[in-house]
């Protein structure tokens, strides 16, 4: 049992701590401190532990998928809409409530941090209960090596997908606040609602390919779209120490 642990904290945290690094390997000039960037880590993960009490209270688009009619196929995207709706709504305030009036938020890119160690965080407990079922299925047969060969491509699958998605809407979340925290009002509100915008619309178009069973597509689509968000993210503009307008 304590291998199980140890087997599936480290097929969950792993992914979410790489992705992590790599987004503060992109801030070379003023990097957020390891405490305020655990803390909204662990704001995420509890966040998360909410979300997953809520889930449950909504219906499951797979069990809508079984009646088999046009409005059934409505009523799963309207529920896909409104879940990916309230899970990037919920981080967004979250993550604006920890960090706007922080001191050390003095660069764009600062938002962009502190959005994906909110999400990674969030995803490291979404990867737990991911996981938790699988290792114990692949545990149950030490024999079978294949059951620990389909665990690893699992593991891969997941890190360029989910949890790098997670990251990427945490980055693009927190871009739209880093902007609008050194933008005059009203303008701010309207790149922070734009920031969440893009967020939700990242997720729906993953999602799109996840529910079509095309893993290739949603790896696809995160990877693409994640390389362009590291090209614009390096810009000067976001890099620079700047002070708080409003």
């Amino acid at each position: 049992m304590f291998l199980v642990i140890i087997l599936v904290l480290i097929l969950s945290l792993l992914p979410a701590i790489f992705w992590l690094l790599v987004y503060r390997w992109q801030d070379k000039e003023d990097k957020e401190p390891w405490y305020l960037i655990r803390r909204i880590w662990l704001g995420g993960m509890i966040l998360a532990l909410f979300m997953l009490i809520l889930y449950d209270f909504i219906s499951d688009p797979q069990e809508i998928l079984s009646f088999g009619s046009w409005q059934a196929l409505s009523l799963i995207w309207i529920t896909i809409a409104i879940l990916v709706i309230l899970e990037e709504g919920f981080k967004f305030i979250l993550l604006r409530i920890l960090t706007w009036q922080r001191k050390e938020f003095n660069q764009v890119i600062d938002g962009v941090q502190y959005g994906v160690a909110l999400s990674l965080g969030f995803a490291a407990v979404e990867n737990v209960v991911y996981f938790s079922p699988l290792v114990i299925i692949g545990f149950s047969d030490l024999s079978n090596s294949s059951n620990l060969v389909l665990l690893s491509f699992i593991f891969i699958g997941r890190a360029l997908s989910s949890t790098l998605l997670h990251s990427l809407t945490g980055g693009i979340m927190g871009l739209g606040l880093g902007k609008a925290r050194f933008s005059a009002q009203p303008r701010s509100y309207l790149i922070m609602l734009y920031g969440f915008g893009l967020a939700v619309l990242t997720h729906l178009a993953f999602n799109f390919f996840t529910y079509l069973n095309n893993a290739f597509g949603s790896i696809l689509l995160v990877i693409a779209v994640s390389w362009y968000f590291f090209y614009h993210l390096r810009q000067r503009e976001n890099l620079q120490i700047r002070r708080w307008r409003n």
